[in-house]
């Protein structure tokens, strides 16, 4: 400041002629800094990255007076070409400045306008055709993070760029750092919103597809749970009755979240209706959903499902059941520690189309237990990242396996709910028991 004031007295002790050149370079100056103004107005109101990138290109060309110029991207850490106009930017990786190295690699690790004014001494392009006579760069950042760069060459009137040149670039640098900073936080907002939307529409379809009230079927007594995580995953379960004696009963997950899993969800369910409405034998059910589900997978993005699907005949005491990849239900006998896993060969439905299910059986008791889960109830975690894991998983269900029907699912997810510390990282989880009272 002292020294631009001893530059002032000096001027102001020169003749009249100094006096008018030193009122127009101040008028030049406020109409730069005003030019300036308007136009850091305009990129921070831009909302889109990319419309962002290209006006400053434009504008920058127009600011320093230059001839070509393009902009690079950072990708897997390394600039790319993103923008060009008039420059060949796919070449700008090698160019080097004489006894410093690479031009790039010098701008990102001083993270500031570089100019070469005298650049066709002072760069090496492997490319005589270019004629890069001045070349002005800088750092294009966000957050602090480096992010692209802009590269300008030649001003048009073949002059070379100078201190009022770098100055303007990186006013403009400035003002495109606090728009692409705006722009990702309003694209953050949109997309929250959008995932917000979208979270709302699958739990109604998930509220949707569940039964929405216990069924009643003589001898039998339902309970189910559902023990959502913060994002809505695909579990859903199903019993479909076909008279007092006769039910079909169905637990599965979408390897999926959100909407898709439960537009998938959807989808199976209404096969498995229908199919099992039709009359069809156990295999046959599910070969047909895996059939339809593998000839869709171009519209279902190559998703899968796991599913457990069963028919109890309450007449045979028979219960016949098929094991697509789904964690096995457990079968609990009065007055038995043992756990019987109801598990038969198979895999998961929808990416297999020449898999053939074969069914299992086992003979049911009255005062046998089934208890049904999806894998959200053992893939939960602890404060200290521990998962709950299977065996202690059985350890839960055999702990509370003389409880009531009333009373076992409500001890179940209290003891899982407070094993979970961070629902962000769990699966939804969905629990199902049938008891077949004595």
């Amino acid at each position: 400041m002292e020294l631009k004031m001893i530059e002032l007295k000096e001027r102001r002790s020169q003749p009249e002629g100094m006096h008018q050149l030193l009122a127009k370079e101040i008028e030049e100056l406020n109409f730069r800094l005003e030019n300036l103004g308007r136009i850091g107005a305009m990129i921070t109101s831009i909302l889109d990255i990319d419309t962002i990138l290209s006006v400053l290109l434009e504008v920058s060309l127009q600011i320093v007076d230059g001839e070509v110029g393009g902009i690079l991207i950072m990708e897997n850490g390394k600039l790319m070409p993103k923008i060009a106009m008039g420059l060949e930017t796919e070449y700008t990786n090698e160019w080097r400045v004489k006894g410093r190295g690479s031009l790039l690699e010098i701008l990102m690790a001083q993270n500031e306008v570089i100019c070469l004014e005298n650049a066709e001494d002072e760069l090496e392009t492997d490319n005589d055709k270019m004629n890069i006579r001045s070349l002005i760069a800088a750092p294009v950042s966000s957050k602090g993070d480096t992010i692209g760069a802009i590269v300008i060459a030649n001003k048009t009137d073949g002059q070379r760029f100078g201190a009022k040149d770098v100055s303007n670039l990186a006013t403009l640098i400035h003002f495109t750092a606090v728009a692409i900073d705006n722009a990702k936080l309003v694209q953050l907002k949109l997309e929250k919103q959008q995932m917000d939307h979208e979270l709302y529409l699958a739990e109604q379809v998930q509220a949707a597809l569940l039964p929405r009230k216990i069924v009643e079927i003589p001898g039998i007594v339902c309970n189910s749970t559902y023990i959502p995580a913060r994002q809505i995953g695909g579990d859903y379960f199903d019993i479909i009755i076909k008279d007092e004696k006769h039910f079909a009963i169905v637990i599965g997950d979408v390897t999926s979240k959100g909407i898709p899993a439960a537009l998938i969800m959807s989808a199976v369910r209404s096969m498995i209706r229908t199919e099992y409405r039709n009359g069809k034998p156990v295999d046959g059910i599910i070969n047909s959903v895996n059939q339809l589900m593998c000839e869709d997978s171009e519209r279902t993005g190559g998703r899968y499902v796991t599913l457990f699907y069963g028919h109890i005949d309450l007449n045979e005491m028979t219960f016949q059941f098929i094991n697509a990849g789904h964690p096995p239900p457990f079968l609990i006998r009065r007055g038995n520690d043992e756990l019987i896993m109801l598990n038969s060969p198979g895999t998961i439905v929808g990416q297999f189309p020449e898999f053939r299910f074969a069914s299992g059986s086992v003979i049911l008791k009255r005062g046998d237990r089934i208890l049904f889960y999806t894998d959200g109830a053992f893939e939960c975690f602890d404060s200290k990242g521990s998962m709950l894991g299977w065996r202690n998983f059985t350890e839960i269900i055999k702990k509370h396996k003389n409880l009531k029907p009333s009373e076992y699912l409500k001890q179940i997810s209290v003891d899982l709910e407070s094993y979970m510390f961070d629902k962000d990282k769990v699966d939804d989880t969905t629990l199902l028991v049938l008891d077949l009272m004595q």
